[in-house]
């Protein structure tokens, strides 16, 4: 597993420290590079990857997004 995506997931996203990604840390990512999506835009972001759709992307959900299909 590439080191540099677990830094990735642990410093950028996870602010927690959870193994999770919320809808409220993903806001925090996408907002600080100036996007302003609604919390409807939000939602279908973390659906796109949340495999067991519990409203949340855990580390593996996070992998299967950063690799190649």
């Amino acid at each position: 597993m590439p080191h540099v995506l677990i830094e990735c997931e642990e410093t950028l996203f996870d602010k927690d420290g959870d193994g999770c990604i919320t809808i409220e840390e993903l806001a925090t990512v996408i907002r600080s590079l100036d996007q302003n999506p609604t919390e409807e835009e939000l939602y279908h972001m973390i659906s796109e990857v949340d495999a067991d759709e519990n409203g949340i992307i855990e580390f593996t959900e996070f992998l299967n997004l950063c690799s190649p299909q």
